[in-house]
């Protein structure tokens, strides 16, 4: 399952590039936003830059960018995260989800473009809410019945 925003700000070109990583074993792929920061609003990078310290020390989520408009993940970890989030909340938490259940990820950089048309994120309103939901989920963990792989 491949997920991208309709804002024209996300490059479609890699999702070829994650779909076969997802064929050939890893079960998340998150793009990074590393190039074109410029483009989002600086209070958003802000934001970002928190909730990205929070799920990933946290949860223990590998990526750079959980809150990212583009990214992939296999469908039985998406059935088995048994979302709750919606609009802006939910990459994140599929990314504190991920990081819970032990999944292998791809962090892919990406050049982030120019958004066309009007933004439909409210910096302060939505960030308050991915903010909810990334401290509403710290006690999820996957269910004992999730295979969890063998550490080495």
């Amino acid at each position: 399952m491949i997920w991208l925003d309709a804002d024209d700000t996300y490059p479609v070109e890699p999702i070829p590039e994650m779909a076969a990583a997802l064929h050939d074993g890893y079960d998340l792929v998150f793009t990074s936003r590393q190039g074109g920061r410029e483009e989002i609003p600086r209070f958003n990078r802000l934001g970002n830059s928190i909730f990205s310290w929070a799920v990933r020390t946290l949860y223990g989520f590998e990526g750079s960018d959980p809150c990212t408009g583009l990214g992939g993940v296999r469908k039985e970890h998406l059935t088995r995260m048994n979302l709750t989030g919606q609009r802006f909340t939910i990459d994140s938490e599929i990314a504190l989800k991920a990081g819970r259940m032990g999944l292998r990820v791809l962090d892919m950089p990406i050049q982030y473009r120019k958004r066309i048309g009007e933004a439909k994120l409210s910096g302060f309103k939505d960030g308050l809410q991915i903010a909810v939901g990334i401290l509403a989920h710290i006690l999820w963990q996957p269910s004992s019945s999730y295979p969890q792989e063998e550490q080495v």
